[in-house]
């Protein structure tokens, strides 16, 4: 029987795969939404830091500003 966090050891470096979003809106989603569910699981298991939470805020928020910039920001508030 196990006992503890199965996930654990295979999840380790999660961090890692925190990236910088990027080009048109499905190019850019294809980056912005597992960097969402990283910061997630880093927070449910207590494995977040500051650095990290920053790093992920960072570049969710250079990744909504690409999304403006490609789509136009009178799209994206209407």
């Amino acid at each position: 029987m196990y006992k503890g966090d199965l996930l654990g050891p295979s999840v380790n470096g999660l961090d890692k795969l925190i990236k910088m979003p990027y080009g048109c809106g499905e190019q850019n989603m294809l980056n912005f939404a597992p960097n969402i569910y990283i910061m997630k699981y880093l927070e449910i298991a207590g494995q977040m830091t500051a650095d990290i939470a920053d790093k992920s805020r960072r570049y969710m928020m250079a990744g909504m500003l690409l999304c403006r910039l490609f789509f136009g920001y009178n799209r994206m508030t209407s």
